[in-house]
């Protein structure tokens, strides 16, 4: 049993929290890419562990550019299975693709995530959803204050039974909300800094046309753009997922316009409005979910690896994945993203998104359809970081 597990048994995550979670755990995937990668990882082979991709020294908190060590990426969040079930690889829209050969920065900021381990801090909490509220013209009600964390003497027995058993402390066990109902419009504020509102039906308009994924999106961006508190926004459609009734399902994201992959990656995934459920009709509720997460703490610009050490390093095994089964081939590969992982890490750092056409064991799939399944690797070199990602067959 895994901390979240643990903590779930002793009733101390709430639903609140999972709201938070269901916010952030979107599936994403594009076009084939890496074509030749099979023959570059044979042709690489024990050349990448170079200096850049080595294991970082266990004697010092700092790397020889005086950057912090980045901490252990979490392995387990206990979110389940991260993949998609599409009509084809070429069908399904990626978030932040990258394309064979694009040229990328040396460099990419990380950032401390200033809520990690510690109590949900209510007043800033509610200043947040405030401002989102003021988004929507509500400046006045009565607000609900939540703090779920357990009493510090509670809370101090809890963590020492979780780490004397050998589990991590995890940061779900620090969980609060800061609520607000108002007539059509209902404002959720995680201890994250997200926040979560909730339309009634008939709340945004997308114009005469039938369904369709991009005219929607661009009829939201322009009945929405003063609503967003973005000042350039631009409107990204994910998704392509086929579920069990033959629909395909799309999400919108709203962000910063950005020019390059690294910059869109930032933007994209820490500074976004999303849509948890992209509405088909008019006559459903809407519900938006404003993620800005705090980047005040930068810790550096830390050096990056390529896209294609990052694939060698996911053939070692050196990833993060939910997939039930064993790891993808560079010939399973269809697509690459350029992310970061939020809110769920101590640090807020780069990742390679690898989207790779799995059969995972356990799970049914549908006739027509291909699975990919999503694998996290560090883009940060890893002389930089306290330890590599170690793939060990276990799944949440």
């Amino acid at each position: 049993m895994n901390a979240w597990r643990l903590l779930r048994a002793i009733g101390e995550i709430d639903d609140a929290f999972i709201e938070q979670a269901e916010s952030y755990r979107r599936r994403r995937t594009a076009v084939p890419w890496l074509a030749a990668a099979a023959c570059f990882v044979l042709v690489l082979g024990a050349a990448v562990w170079r200096a850049g991709l080595s294991a970082p020294p266990a004697s010092s908190s700092e790397s020889a550019l005086g950057l912090p060590l980045l901490p252990s990426a979490v392995t387990d969040t206990g979110m389940g299975f991260e993949g998609v079930e599409v009509r084809s690889a070429e069908d399904y829209r990626p978030l932040n693709a990258l394309e064979d050969g694009q040229e990328l920065p040396d460099t990419m900021p990380v950032y401390r995530n200033p809520s990690w381990l510690s109590r949900p801090d209510l007043d800033a909490m509610e200043a947040r959803l405030w401002e989102v509220a003021a988004l929507f013209g509500v400046t006045e009600g009565e607000v609900v204050r939540t703090d779920n964390t357990p009493p510090d003497e509670e809370l101090e027995q809890i963590i020492k039974g979780i780490e004397e058993k050998g589990f991590p402390v995890s940061d779900q066990m620090f969980s609060g909300s800061v609520k607000l109902e108002t007539d059509g419009l209902n404002f959720y504020a995680a201890k994250s800094g997200a926040v979560r509102v909730t339309m009634k039906p008939g709340t945004l308009t997308y114009g005469d046309a039938p369904f369709a994924p991009d005219e929607t999106a661009q009829s939201l961006l322009a009945s929405m753009s003063d609503r967003l508190g973005l000042q350039d926004p631009e409107a990204v459609v994910t998704g392509g997922n086929v579920d069990r009734d033959g629909n395909v399902n799309y999400e919108i994201v709203f962000a910063e316009r950005s020019e390059t992959a690294a910059a869109r990656a930032e933007e994209r995934s820490l500074n976004t409005v999303g849509f948890g459920y992209f509405p088909k009709e008019e006559s459903e509720s809407v519900t938006v979910w404003y993620n800005a997460y705090d980047r005040s703490e930068k810790l550096g610009d830390y050096p990056i690896i390529t896209p294609d050490e990052a694939l060698a390093l996911l053939e070692n095994g050196n990833c993060i994945t939910t997939v039930p089964g064993s790891l993808p081939s560079a010939d399973d590969v269809r697509v690459v993203e350029l992310v970061y992982r939020a809110p769920n890490e101590e640090v807020y750092q780069p990742y390679y998104r690898f989207w790779a056409e799995v059969k995972p064991e356990g799970i049914a799939q549908q006739e027509g359809v291909v699975t990919l399944g999503a694998y996290y690797v560090p883009a940060v070199e890893s002389q930089y970081l306290e330890e590599l990602p170690v793939w060990d067959g276990h799944f949440n």
